[in-house]
């Protein structure tokens, strides 16, 4: 599987997508490219009209796969996979 951010955007769609959705650090990878390019395909096979859709589509897909998990507490440190699920669905909206 791959996952790719060029930090260009203007030139890129799935790096646009990622830019909107927040997926650009190659440390903490969301989606992969082939599943951005899928989101980007639905919405036409070229344009930039297609990237706020494919974003949405992303950020539902993101809530999704943070809706698996659990809030987790280990020795202080907090991980609420709920409200990363939240935000999500806010930024969805937002977009």
């Amino acid at each position: 599987m791959a996952w790719t951010y060029g930090a260009d955007p203007a030139n890129s769609n799935r790096d646009a997508v990622r830019l909107l959705v927040g997926d650009t650090n190659t440390n903490d990878q969301l989606l992969q490219d082939s599943e951005v390019d899928y989101f980007l395909g639905l919405f036409g096979a070229t344009g930039d009209g297609r990237v706020v859709p494919a974003a949405i589509r992303s950020c539902e897909a993101i809530a999704a796969k943070f809706a698996r998990q659990v809030d987790t507490t280990n020795q202080g440190l907090s991980v609420g996979a709920a409200d990363r699920q939240a935000h999500c669905l806010e930024l969805a909206g937002q977009l």
